[in-house]
């Protein structure tokens, strides 16, 4: 049984009082107050504490109150300590007047809901000293992390004076907060108490609670757990006990009740508090799916639970719970993990579902680990309280991104599927989402509808959106991608298996047209006739942006590269492309960073665009490191091979080393430099092409002797006949002797360093 205990009457006599008379009027003005603590933070005047607890804890009027004051700014509050409390604050004289002051109400609330203070509240019929407050209002009680109205009635000291006082009791817990005191007449109407819910089925509960007086007629107002008022369903009885009907199984209900005292008092208040219910599950017998949406999360982070009609095993010092750290659809999943215990067992177990284990039925979810590698084990129970009444049916390895996964059902006799932990190790997580219960499909499904792509309109290599939808017809497990550059082609992706998702970003060429088909598939095989669609890629490229949100510093204050300064600004993003840096094919260049960042050495990446794509791939990482005493060298070999003329460089500096891997990065710490190279010829290469267009054989014709005026870079000189025999070898001179040879035509080849000839025809005399 739920029950609330928010208003303490003894009686509720209000009628026949003797009517005001001007006596009475001024007893009003002097017997109501109201005292909400915002003057200032000393204690207001006829007010006192009493601190029997740690000396250096006592209520004290704040400003610092977690989540606010009731009221404006201040309120009463006492800090947690490890001696018990035993602490009062004590309200000033309190002059009981009938149908004047007779009522007392003031809000409390605890910061935490994990470390509860709790609190009696006393009266004193004579004065504030401790001994005095011999009656008890309300025993001990905790609130809530919310703030919650106390009323009492004082009608029992009807032309008394008393203080009441609220006496702190807990031993090192948290803050305890008190504000907006009011004592004024207690209403004609007088709202229940003593809220309370009993025989709670899956459909139904009754409702009882205590009158407030002599009412015979009741409105109550009931809805799902946390429902705002006023928008519930509201009930008019005249029965106490009343049955609710209607209810949903496994659903946590909020339930207020109050009195109707007819048309001349009117009604009551609504009771301030709600009472919750949660109704029991039932079995299921068709599909369902959880998503986790309405599920609460627990309030501490290693705490276990379950959603209603789910159950948990957590059998050891890691936990499982509803999570908001990582979710495929809105913001919740679950969560199992191990913490530093590499056994036990943890698991979400199912409702129970009558047709579970027909064979006719599959399980649909998505998964994924959390930072380690980790693995989930799908299988059947017939117990969920006894773990060791599990089936493996599966065990799957996640991957770090949620990935949707099937299990058939077999035929069986039990009647909950459930997830374990697959362990492998100490602190790893396992995260579920959109757990789907449903008839294994019997036909392949129809093809995906309202397929669409949609490329970047200004930038041909950005990636091009594809979206469908889920045929309207069939059960889907999952889609397949074909991606061609011809009609029919699938050069770029073949039917490559996506998973239960319904987008892809293909990052393709500028100027491009590329066919694609989106093909459904379950476990009997793939939809089939589905249309192949194409779209064209705009026909200008560009390079992505890389602009962190944030440095340290001033970031970046110089890059030099070769003997060429690059000087820094402070800035996450820094363009020097209109200062390209001539480099030669083959030549290793140096390139020093020097960073600004305070005590943080960020690490570095320099990528080269050397096949002008407009992307910044893998291959053209050229370095990696991390900077020393904020400074980094870093070396790198032009491709021989390398187009001449300019190639986009990117240098990332960035606080996370794996960030690097994105040339793209727009993190929260780190710089991006952007600029060029400019490729030559190297030197090498260009003096042998001088050498060659400077040399000149002669005379020719010649006599017996041939002379060469310029042998640089020559390796060797051959001569040749007419019919291309070999008849003389020299090594590099400038003068050769040719006297031995027959009259007649020969051919003088040159032979570079370089690997290439240069022959000269000559006519010997």
């Amino acid at each position: 049984m739920t029950k609330n205990y928010e208003l303490f009457s003894w009686r509720n006599v209000k009628k026949g009082l003797l009517a005001l008379s001007l006596t009475a009027m001024s007893a009003m003005s002097y017997g109501q107050w109201t005292e909400n603590f915002d003057a200032d933070t000393n204690l207001p005047a006829g007010w006192a504490v009493i601190n029997d607890g740690d000396a250096a804890q006592e209520w004290v009027v704040s400003g610092d109150i977690y989540n606010g004051a009731h009221s404006g700014d201040n309120a009463a509050s006492i800090k947690y300590s490890s001696a018990a409390h035993d602490d009062y604050l004590i309200t000033k004289e309190i002059v009981v007047q009938a149908g004047v002051s007779d009522r007392l109400s003031f809000w409390v609330k605890n910061r935490s809901t994990t470390f509860i203070d709790e609190y009696t509240t006393l009266l004193s019929t004579t004065d504030q000293a401790k001994a005095s407050f011999t009656v008890e209002l309300e025993g001990s009680y905790g609130p809530s992390d919310q703030w919650e109205k106390k009323e009492f009635d004082l009608t029992p000291y009807v032309g008394q004076t008393v203080y009441v006082a609220l006496k702190a009791t807990s031993t090192d817990k948290y803050f305890l907060y008190a504000d907006d005191f009011v004592v004024d007449a207690l209403p004609s109407c007088m709202k229940p108490t003593n809220v309370a819910v009993a025989d709670i089925t899956t459909n139904s509960a009754n409702i009882s609670w205590t009158a407030g007086g002599a009412e015979t007629a009741w409105n109550i107002e009931y809805g799902p757990k946390g429902f705002t008022q006023g928008s519930g369903t509201v009930v008019n009885t005249t029965t106490n006990p009343h049955a609710l009907s209607g209810l949903n199984p496994g659903t946590d209900y909020d339930v207020y009740v109050q009195a109707d005292c007819g048309a001349t008092d009117g009604q009551s208040d609504w009771t301030t508090q709600a009472v919750t219910f949660t109704t029991p599950c039932e079995a299921y017998a068709n599909t369902y799916c959880m998503d986790f949406e309405n599920a609460e999360a627990p309030a501490v982070w290693n705490e276990s639970n379950a959603p209603n009609c789910w159950s948990m095993v957590d059998a050891g010092a890691g936990y499982v719970k509803v999570s908001t750290s990582f979710a495929n659809g809105g913001t919740k999943g679950y969560q199992l993990s191990n913490s530093d215990d590499a056994t036990g067992d943890y698991m979400l177990i199912s409702p129970e579902t009558t047709n579970l284990s027909d064979g006719n039925h599959q399980v649909k979810f998505f998964a994924r680990y959390g930072y380690s590698d980790a693995t989930v084990i799908f299988g059947t129970m017939t117990d969920p309280a006894d773990a060791s009444t599990f089936t493996a049916l599966e065990t799957i390895t996640l991957t770090d991104s949620f990935t949707a996964h099937v299990v058939q059902i077999p035929a069986g006799a039990d009647k909950h599927f459930a997830f374990k932990h697959g362990l492998g190790g100490t602190y790893k997580s396992v995260y579920l989402d959109d757990i789907c219960f449903e008839e294994k499909p019997t036909t392949v499904p129809d093809c995906a509808e309202n397929v669409t792509a949609t490329p970047d309109a200004a930038c041909g290599n950005f990636a091009t959106e594809i979206t469908w939808e889920a045929p309207a017809t069939g059960n889907v497990d999952g889609y397949k991608l074909s991606i061609g550059t011809t009609a029919g082609g699938t050069d770029v992706l073949n039917a490559q298996d996506l998973g239960l998702v319904t987008s892809y970003a293909h990052e393709g060429n500028a100027g491009t047209t590329y066919y694609y088909t989106v093909v459904a598939y379950n476990g009997v095989g793939d939809s089939t006739g589905c249309t192949e669609m194409n779209y064209t890629t705009a026909a200008d490229g560009c390079f992505c942006e890389s602009v962190p949100a944030s440095k340290d510093g001033t970031g970046i204050a110089n890059t030099k590269v070769k003997e060429t300064d690059l000087a820094g600004s402070d800035t996450t993003y820094q363009d020097h492309t209109a200062t390209p840096v001539d480099v030669e094919q083959g030549e290793e260049v140096t390139v020093v960073v020097t960073t600004d960042t305070g005590s943080w050495n960020y690490h570095v990446a320099l990528y080269v665009d050397w096949n002008d794509n407009m992307t910044f791939e893998a291959s053209e990482k050229m370095f990696t490191g991390q900077c020393a005493s904020n400074s980094y060298t870093g070396t790198f070999t032009v491709p021989a091979d390398a187009v001449v003329g300019e190639h986009r460089f990117r240098l990332l500096s960035d606080y996370t080393a794996t960030d690097l891997d994105n040339p793209c990065n727009s993190s929260d710490w780190g710089m991006t430099v952007d600029g060029k190279l400019n490729v030559t010829e190297s030197l090498s290469t260009v003096d042998v092409g001088m050498a060659k267009n400077d040399t000149v054989l002669y005379p020719n014709p010649f006599q017996d002797v041939v002379r060469i005026d310029n042998i640089k870079d020559v390796v060797a000189i051959h001569v040749l006949d007419a019919s291309g025999r070999l008849v003389k070898s020299f090594k590099p001179q400038n003068e050769l002797n040719l006297g031995g040879l027959n009259s007649g035509m020969y051919m003088i080849n040159l032979s570079y360093k370089d690997g290439s000839v240069k022959p000269f025809k000559a006519i010997k005399k």
